[in-house]
């Protein structure tokens, strides 16, 4: 469990860099003022949600919802020998499940690392899901959290801006 978390941490930094890097990278070609639409998205969710369900839908549910769908379901009935195979659907799945997170382009880019990430999970631990899942719920719950406490500081700061008279 140990060797897991330091893992894990040192995926989470490589890929808190990485969405930096792409950023950076982004701003010289575009606008990245629009860019992650879906994390707007879930910003919009948790301000109409309470913490408790938005936790539930984005921590234990599209965990274990996603990683059965895009590792289970594109992966692990390909046999181990068939390299060409299992190449194709592993590209597959990290595409198709970072579809579904991105509105552009560069939305997708910014997705990307994190499919690839889970998707070595799947692969370090022999398949075994439950790794893919435990990190995929980290994630998404470091920033379900977040969410919710910058939504708990921007309301805080809006009550004091509104309490000191004019």
């Amino acid at each position: 469990m140990g060797k897991f978390i330091l893992k894990s941490f040192g995926f989470y930094v490589l890929l808190y860099f990485l969405r930096v890097l792409v950023l950076v990278l982004l701003m010289n070609f575009m606008d990245v003022g629009n860019l992650l639409q879906n994390q707007r998205t879930l910003n919009y969710l948790s301000t109409t949600l309470s913490f408790l369900p938005m936790f539930f839908i984005v921590s234990i549910y599209a965990p274990i919802v996603e990683e059965l769908v895009f590792r289970e379901g594109f992966i692990a009935w390909v046999n181990k020998d068939n390299r060409s195979l299992l190449i194709t659907m592993t590209v597959l799945s990290v595409i198709v499940f970072t579809a579904p997170h991105s509105f552009t382009l560069a939305d997708f880019l910014l997705y990307l690392p994190l499919a690839m990430v889970l998707t070595r999970y799947y692969f370090d631990y022999d398949r075994n899901m439950v790794w893919s899942i435990f990190y995929h719920f980290v994630n998404n719950t470091i920033a379900v959290i977040t969410m919710f406490v910058l939504l708990w500081l921007e309301i805080d700061q809006m009550n004091i801006k509104n309490a000191i008279p004019s």
